[in-house]
C-alpha cells in the first residue's frame, strides 16, 4: 500500500461496484478528509446509512451542509444496492456539467463506472458502463428518453442538489417524467432553506408528505406516501 501525499493511502480502482472501495473513500469526497479520519464515515454518513439499509425506501432525501460529505454517503448507498443485486443501473443528476465529470470520478473510485458524456442524442448506453451522469437540464431536455433508460433496468436514481430541480417548472416536470419508474431516488441538498420552501419535485412523484429525523452534522428526510383515502361504507 503506497502514501498518497497528505498521509492517505491510495487503493487500486475497482473493476466493479466495491463496498469495501466505498469504505476507504473519503468522507468528505472530493474535500480532504481531516487527518485520521479518511477511511470512516463521518456520524450522520453510518446514520444515515443504517437507516437507509433497514427501511430500504423507494424515496429518500438526505439534507445536510456542503462539504458534510453527500457524496460519499450517496455512493457508499449504491455501491450496497448494486452489490445485492437490489439495482442494476445508476443515474445521476446534477446541475452543472463539471459536476458530471467529478461524480464520474468519485464514482470510479469505488468501481461504479459512468459515462459522464452521454448525450440525449446517444440512445443506448456502452455496456461497460454502470450507469450515466446528466444534468437537470439534459433531463428536461428529453424526458421521455430517460423514462425509457429507466424502465430498461433496475435503477437507483441520485439526485443532487435536488433543490435546483426548483429551478424551472419544466425541471421538476421532466424529473417526475422520468424517474417515477425508478428503483430507489435518493436526493441530496445542501440548501439551509426551511422545508416549507424546499422546492422538491419528489413530492410530486408520490404525492407525499416529508418526515425529517435530525441527526450529528445533516438531517434525514424520508418521503412518506400519503395513505389511501378509504371510502366509506353505505350507512
Amino acid at each position: 500500500m503506497n502514501a498518497a501525499r497528505g498521509g492517505q493511502a491510495t487503493h487500486p480502482t475497482p473493476t466493479r461496484a466495491s463496498t469495501s472501495a466505498a469504505q476507504n473513500l473519503s468522507p468528505a469526497y472530493p474535500r480532504r478528509a481531516a487527518w485520521g479520519t479518511a477511511g470512516s464515515l463521518r456520524a450522520w454518513q453510518a446514520a444515515a446509512l443504517g437507516q437507509y439499509l433497514e427501511t430500504m425506501p423507494q424515496d429518500f432525501l438526505a439534507v445536510a451542509t456542503p462539504g458534510a460529505g453527500k457524496t460519499t454517503f450517496a455512493l457508499r448507498v449504491a455501491t450496497e444496492l448494486l452489490s445485492s443485486g437490489d439495482v442494476h443501473k445508476v443515474t445521476i443528476v446534477c446541475p452543472t456539467e463539471h459536476l458530471k465529470y467529478q461524480w464520474a470520478e468519485a464514482a470510479a473510485r469505488v468501481g461504479i463506472h459512468i459515462d459522464p458524456s452521454y448525450s440525449n442524442s446517444q440512445g443506448a448506453l456502452g455496456s461497460r458502463f454502470d450507469g450515466v451522469a446528466l444534468t437537470y437540464a439534459q433531463v428536461a431536455a428529453n424526458a421521455n428518453l430517460h423514462r425509457a433508460r429507466t424502465d430498461q433496468a433496475r435503477t437507483l436514481v441520485i439526485l443532487d442538489e435536488i433543490h435546483h430541480g426548483g429551478d424551472a417548472l419544466s425541471w421538476g416536470d421532466a424529473i417526475r417524467e422520468a424517474f417515477t419508474p425508478a428503483r430507489r431516488r435518493l436526493a441530496l441538498t445542501g440548501t439551509t432553506l426551511p422545508l416549507r420552501h424546499l422546492p422538491d419535485p419528489l413530492r410530486a412523484l408520490q404525492g407525499g408528505r416529508l418526515r425529517g429525523e435530525a441527526l450529528p452534522g445533516g438531517l434525514l428526510l424520508r418521503l412518506l406516501r400519503r395513505p389511501a383515502r378509504r371510502s366509506r361504507a353505505p350507512r
